[in-house]
Order: structure tokens, then sequence, then C-alpha cells
């Protein structure tokens, strides 16, 4: 459960997300607001199951799942200028952050094979 609870809170903030927009937003602009814990755990457990059938070994693969978090942090960018809801709950992108920062770090790992 330990590699999967970060992924689930990311998810759990990007609906929190989407459903504290308001309801006359536009959906893209409330997909495009609440997108970054959804696609930062889609990430995480791509190169979970990239690692478990091939048992990765690829330096190379690090750099564009790197590269791809760019989007959840534009996403994150997004939801502060374009989030109609309370702005107390961009408080919820310290606990994002720290899961993406832990998903990116054990996510590297199992994309190059080189675990700690």
């Amino acid at each position: 459960m330990g590699l999967f609870l970060s992924p689930l809170i990311m998810l759990a903030v990007s609906i929190v997300y989407f459903s504290k927009g308001d309801d006359e937003s536009r959906l893209w602009v409330r997909l495009l607001f609440s997108l970054h814990g959804m696609f930062a755990a889609l990430l995480y457990i791509g190169a979970l199951a990239y690692w478990q059938m091939t048992q990765a070994s690829h330096a190379w693969a690090a750099t564009p799942y790197l590269l791809l978090h760019i989007i959840s942090l534009a996403s994150i960018a997004y939801a502060f200028v374009y989030f109609p809801g309370p702005k107390r709950w961009h408080l919820l992108q310290i606990v994002s952050l720290f899961c993406m920062v832990q998903t990116v770090f054990i996510g590297s790992m199992a994309l190059t094979g080189e675990w700690l």
C-alpha cells in the first residue's frame, strides 16, 4: 500500500478541485485546473507498470518521465490562477506537491532500474 498512497492522495486532490470548481465553469477549464494529480498518478502507475513488465534498466527513460511532470506543474499553476472556488483549497497543493516529489523519485528509480 505504501507505493500507492501518494498517487491516491494526488488523485483525491484532483477530485476535490474538480468538484469544488463552480458548475458554471466550462468542462475543459475544470479539467485543466484539476488535471495535476490525476496526470501525475497516471505517470507514476505507468512507470511502475513498465518496470514490472520489463524490469526496466533504461537510464534514458527518466528524462521524459521528469519532463512530463511539467504538465502537472503547469496544471497546478493554472489552478492557482483560474480556480473559482475558495482559495483555501490551494493548501491541498502542499500535500499534493510532497506526494508528487515522492512519486517522481520512486518512478524514476523504477524506470532506470537503479533502486536505492
